[in-house]
């Protein structure tokens, strides 16, 4: 049976909060980490890096294809770019994933996986609508990093409740952490001033 990094019910949580730290993300700096769902699904995931080693790998493959072969030949933006795009990105999952799992002695793509296949699409969606792709995939990491934060001391606390831990310490400790990514989540998206070291345009239109 397959396995998240946390349970089920904290699974809900990571993507929740991911899609909360998404949207703050989106009204500060109007760039959308991967997509709204993109963070919380990765944080599900970090017990398997070659999952999402995978996908964002196929992700800049569907970048490629969809920014040099279909773009020079057909007039894709806004919505249609986005569909078109989200279409290349599950298409292209079904056939390396059926194709690796049938030749699974194929080096090193043994195991080969990825995290859905919608995933890959709204990453390469994203990085087809800005410029700076390294500031996509930076603003994935740090909200990806937030989301786990936030859900990791949730897990200590949940975890310390139930088992009936008297170590007070733990507790408080853990408790500090859940505070302590909240605020600094609050200061990065609301206070840092990233148009220092970013060229970003606050009120430009959403293509």
């Amino acid at each position: 049976m397959f396995e998240y990094v946390v349970d089920v019910d904290l699974a809900r949580l990571a993507v929740i909060t991911g899609l909360f730290l998404t949207v703050l993300f989106f009204d500060r700096l109007k760039i959308a980490p991967g997509g709204m769902v993109v963070p919380g699904y990765i944080v599900l995931y970090l017990n398997h890096p070659d999952q999402i080693f995978f996908t964002f790998l196929l992700a800049f493959l569907v970048y490629i294809f969809v920014s040099r072969f279909l773009m020079s030949r057909m007039i894709l933006y806004g919505r249609r770019r986005f569909s078109v795009t989200i279409l290349t990105g599950a298409v292209f999952s079904i056939i390396l994933e059926s194709l690796f799992y049938s030749t699974a002695n194929i080096q090193p793509f043994i195991g080969f996986k990825l995290i859905g296949i919608i995933i890959p699409g709204l990453i390469a969606n994203e990085m087809l609508r800005e410029q700076s792709k390294i500031f996509v995939l930076s603003s994935i990491g740090l909200v990806t990093t937030l989301t786990f934060g936030f859900v990791w001391s949730v897990s200590q606390i949940k975890w310390a409740i139930t088992t009936g831990t008297s170590d007070v310490f733990l507790l408080i400790f853990f408790t500090g952490g859940l505070i302590l990514s909240a605020l600094v989540s609050f200061y990065l998206l609301f206070y840092f001033k990233w148009e220092n070291y970013f060229h970003i345009e606050k009120n430009r239109r959403i293509g």
